[in-house]
């Protein structure tokens, strides 16, 4: 895609010293790309599992998450919102949610998951943003929780078990839910 190129040029051009193996296995699989901004993604260079900010801003390569060498893969991607980071991360049985943001991170919250199949964002505001993070496949029964996050505070949305899908109103006051 023209995002993901886009990306690869920058982080090549601003980080000529970093892996290219490693920036290019992570734009197919699970960075999170906020366009001119960075490349969130997992660093296998040297051993080691980290999560890494490729901050195109500051020109700089921020280890945002230090993991266990048993790690591998952990990281399912995210979601960007104004300045803030939201970071998924899954070491079965359970999904962790960290917040980066003004240069510090934090957990946000954690649910109980075998992994994660994608992130949905459902509506988007500058005040706020909803999103969806699919636990399951789309022919799988199970439940995909449902979150809401001010820039501050993360709130899980109606906890109903196996919640398949939903939908928010183009003004972000009505959710249509479906359960399996």
């Amino acid at each position: 895609s023209p995002v993901r190129q886009n990306a690869y040029k920058q982080a090549q051009d601003l980080f000529p010293s970093f892996p290219r193996t490693v920036l290019e296995n992570a734009l197919r699989t699970s960075a999170l790309i906020i366009p001119d901004r960075g490349i969130v993604l997992q660093d296998y260079a040297g051993g080691e599992h980290n999560i890494s900010f490729l901050d195109f801003q500051n020109k700089s390569v921020r280890a945002l998450i230090n993991l266990p060498a048993d790690s591998t893969r952990a990281f399912d991607g995210g979601v960007s919102f104004n300045s803030s980071i939201i970071v998924v991360l899954s070491r079965a049985p359970k999904t962790f949610l960290f917040l980066y943001q003004d240069g510090k991170i934090r957990r946000l919250g954690e649910f109980n998951s075998k992994g994660v199949h994608g992130i949905e964002v459902k509506h988007i505001t500058p005040s706020r943003v909803i999103f969806l993070i699919r636990t399951h496949a789309t022919y799988e029964r199970g439940d995909n929780p449902l979150f809401i996050f001010d820039g501050s505070q993360l709130l899980r949305i109606k906890e109903y078990s196996e919640l398949y899908d939903a939908e928010v109103d183009p003004g972000g006051r009505r959710i249509a839910f479906c359960y399996w």
